[in-house]
């Protein structure tokens, strides 16, 4: 993966935890407290500052209720949307621009 490509990987999938955290009616230190690190940690995964080692990521997914292969999957599907939602706006401008906004209406869009 590109540098491009982990930065958009980190911001769906900080979109999808914030939705699912949401959804679920948990706090960022409730969610900590179940995978073992800090609130701050969680508002860093949000945010797409930090990725999430693969032990993590595989809690995060079943603390959703969800297998590893589905949550994956949706984070995969969040990051394609956004690209394809980029390039239909401009083409090209994935490149250029801060990804957050249109990956947060993505899952907005895809999620509900």
């Amino acid at each position: 993966m590109t540098s491009p490509d982990i930065k958009l990987f980190r911001f769906a999938l900080g979109a999808l935890v914030k939705h699912l955290r949401d959804k679920h009616e948990l706090t960022q230190e409730a969610l900590g407290v179940r995978l073992g690190v800090q609130q701050a940690f969680i508002a860093k995964i949000e945010r797409g500052s930090n990725g999430l080692p693969a032990e993590k990521y595989v809690v995060l997914a079943r603390v959703f209720g969800m297998k590893i292969d589905k949550f994956h999957k949706r984070v995969e599907d969040i990051v394609e949307a956004t690209r394809r939602a980029a390039n239909a706006i401009k083409p090209g401008s994935l490149d250029t621009v801060d990804p957050r906004g249109l990956v947060r209406f993505v899952v907005a869009l895809l999620i509900t």
